[in-house]
């Protein structure tokens, strides 16, 4: 018991972390050149490789997973709110990745790359719930 508590507060601290950091680059972004230069140029690679469909489809697997474990935890009769609240983020981040661009926002990128390892986490964390 002791152990799974340890382990989700070590995961909602790298949740917390790697909130912080896409805050910290999004803010830097608009103010250091250099930093805007480097995410232009990434932005640039990663657009010819189609990298935002990638985190698109990951993002829609996520959401699979998250109404199946959804359909799950109402079978059981355990806390179905969590895994609706945690649905309804990760459609709002899909639909983020879906209306916005690199164009728009130039650590676009790291914020889906952020919002995928968050949503996998909480995915972690709902199945150590039980």
């Amino acid at each position: 018991m002791k152990i799974k508590n340890v382990f989700k507060w070590l995961l909602t601290s790298i949740q917390i972390c790697l909130i912080i950091i896409t805050g910290v680059i999004y803010y830097l972004s608009n103010k250091k050149m250099g930093l805007k230069r480097s995410l232009m140029f990434r932005n640039i690679n990663w657009n010819n490789q189609n990298f935002d469909r990638y985190m698109t489809f990951s993002l829609i697997i996520i959401l699979s997973i998250f109404i199946i474990l959804t359909i799950i935890n109402f079978m059981k009769k355990q806390e179905l709110k969590w895994s609706l609240t945690f649905s309804v983020i990760s459609i709002m981040c899909i639909i983020f990745a879906i209306v916005v661009k690199s164009e728009v926002i130039l650590s676009y990128y790291v914020l889906l790359i952020c919002m995928n390892i968050c949503l996998i986490i909480e995915i972690i964390k709902l199945n150590f719930k039980k």
